[in-house]
C-alpha cells in the first residue's frame, strides 16, 4: 500500500494548521467569544474590556449621528444648507 505522505513532517501539517486555527484564531462562544489561547494566556479580561469600550463608543457615535440626521430632517439643524 502506498503512503500518502512521503515524509513524516507532511502528515502532521494539516493537523498542526487546524490546531493553530482552533486555538489562536477561532473564537469560541462558550468562552465569551475568545480564543483558547486568549484564555490560557490570561488576555481574556483585557480583550473583553476593550470590546466593551469600543461598543460604548460606537453606540454614542451612532446616537449622535441619529440625532444630527433627525435634526436635519426636521429642519432644526443650525447649519442647514439649501
Amino acid at each position: 500500500m502506498t503512503s500518502r505522505c512521503n515524509r513524516a513532517d507532511q502528515s502532521g501539517a494539516p493537523v498542526g494548521t487546524f490546531v493553530a486555527d482552533y486555538n489562536h484564531r477561532r473564537y469560541h462562544e462558550s468562552i465569551d467569544n475568545l480564543t483558547p489561547a486568549d484564555v490560557y494566556f490570561a488576555r481574556g479580561q483585557t480583550i473583553l474590556l476593550e470590546r466593551e469600550r469600543i461598543k460604548r463608543q460606537t453606540i454614542a457615535h451612532n446616537a449622535a449621528c441619529t440625532t444630527a440626521l433627525i435634526s436635519v430632517l426636521l429642519g432644526t439643524a443650525s447649519d442647514r444648507r439649501l
